[in-house]
């Protein structure tokens, strides 16, 4: 067993440094010290599954005994008229808050274009448009080839670095090449997303915001958009291993490119202090009348 923990450490830790030589990051590659920290980790969170299943595995039990009794109780007519009133009840609570939830999402990059918007207003090239059009459309079909699901994987990878990457470099007037976007391990485990620009000699950094931090920082939203970027990388590490849950994928496919159409209809704006903040149109302005509809800050409420 030993020995089968070492080969998974260095089968890992291979990955690790594959992962910084192939994939479309601007990040460096991790130090030793980064690498020994991660391994440790992902062994830490191997202990962790193993207590989280035997745990799921009681509740399912538990879950199976309760379903038991329910089914000896619901052959009582009063018993079962009273259960049906309260699913009822909770498919009612649910769809209010799927209701409230699609209201209130950030409109789409299609909806956006829709509104009037164009690629000046939006602040992203219409190349990055195209791509994003192109991705969707291939979703839209179903019955994807695995051909089409690893091909798909470096297109959206690069189309979601290029629309964060293009709107940031547009609302701070500078050359796309001169920004870079960062995810990077921090000690509490956790990653510390980033912003760099440079300028001439010097190079400015865009953390997300806190309580701390009051000028050259980042929204949520963005912060969230390069975590996403990230995200989809490890999507292509596992696909590169060949053994991959095809509606699994699809469906991660889906919520992403959703997130970068999200993003390419926001509207980045910067303040006097360089902080960098986003603004979204929600589903529910939609009904409202051309003139009426508000943009609001994505960020708001959502500071750590």
């Amino acid at each position: 067993m030993h020995t089968n923990d070492n080969r998974a450490r260095k089968e890992f830790l291979n990955k690790i440094i594959d992962f910084n030589e192939y994939m479309h990051t601007d990040a460096p590659a991790m130090t030793k010290e980064e690498r020994k920290r991660v391994v440790q980790e992902w062994s830490d969170s191997i202990q962790k599954n193993k207590i989280r299943k035997r745990e799921n595995k009681r509740k399912r039990r538990l879950k199976k005994a309760r379903l038991a009794r329910r089914k000896f109780v619901g052959r009582i007519a009063a018993f079962a008229l009273a259960g049906i009133a309260v699913v009822s009840g909770e498919n009612a609570i649910h769809n209010e808050y799927k209701s409230y939830q699609e209201q209130n999402s950030p409109i789409t990059l299609e909806q956006a274009l829709e509104l009037g918007e164009t690629t000046q207003t939006l602040g992203i090239n219409e190349n990055t448009i195209l791509e994003i059009q192109e991705i969707e459309k291939i979703l839209e079909k179903g019955n994807l080839t695995n051909k089409e699901i690893i091909e798909l994987a470096p297109k959206i990878n690069s189309v979601y670095f290029s629309a964060v990457k293009g709107k940031l470099s547009n609302v701070l007037n500078v050359e796309e090449g001169n920004v870079k976007l960062y995810t990077e391990p921090t000690r509490e485990g956790t990653t510390m997303e980033s912003v760099k620009v440079r300028r001439g000699e010097s190079t400015d950094v865009y953390l997300k915001k806190d309580f701390l931090r009051n000028d050259n920082s980042i929204s949520t939203e963005i912060s969230d958009s390069i975590k996403n970027i990230s995200e989809m990388q490890k999507i292509m590490d596992e696909i590169q291993q060949g053994d991959f849950n095809r509606d699994a994928i699809i469906e991660k496919y889906k919520n992403i490119v959703n997130g970068v159409s999200q993003i390419a209809a926001a509207k980045f704006n910067i303040d006097e202090k360089g902080n960098i903040s986003v603004e979204q149109t929600k589903v529910k302005d939609l009904n409202k009348q051309p003139n009426e509809i508000k943009t609001a800050s994505i960020d708001e409420g959502h500071e750590l």
